[in-house]
């Protein structure tokens, strides 16, 4: 691993899963902690690049007002706009 800084955290894991996770990292001949910093890089990997592509879509680049309405406070006032309520 390249040297970066490491924390010390405390998880609780189900036993069954601890054992399962012991399993699998003794038969990639590495440590539990060397797995589970791989596994929690894979998932924020997926992670960020689930985001990177949820906010290419251009439903998610409206900005604040999507409709030119000019009125800020209209989804205060929405009963109001639909069945003419004030």
């Amino acid at each position: 691993m390249d040297s970066i800084a490491l924390t010390v955290t405390n998880i609780r894991l189900p036993a069954n899963d601890l054992r399962a996770l012991k399993a699998v990292a003794a038969a990639g001949e590495k440590s539990l902690s060397g797995l589970l910093r791989e596994i929690v890089a894979g998932f924020l990997t997926r992670t960020e690049k689930l985001n990177e592509n949820l906010f290419r879509d251009p439903l998610w680049r409206w900005g604040d007002q999507p409709i030119g309405t000019g009125d800020s406070s209209l989804s205060q006032k929405i009963d109001g706009v639909l069945y003419g309520k004030s």
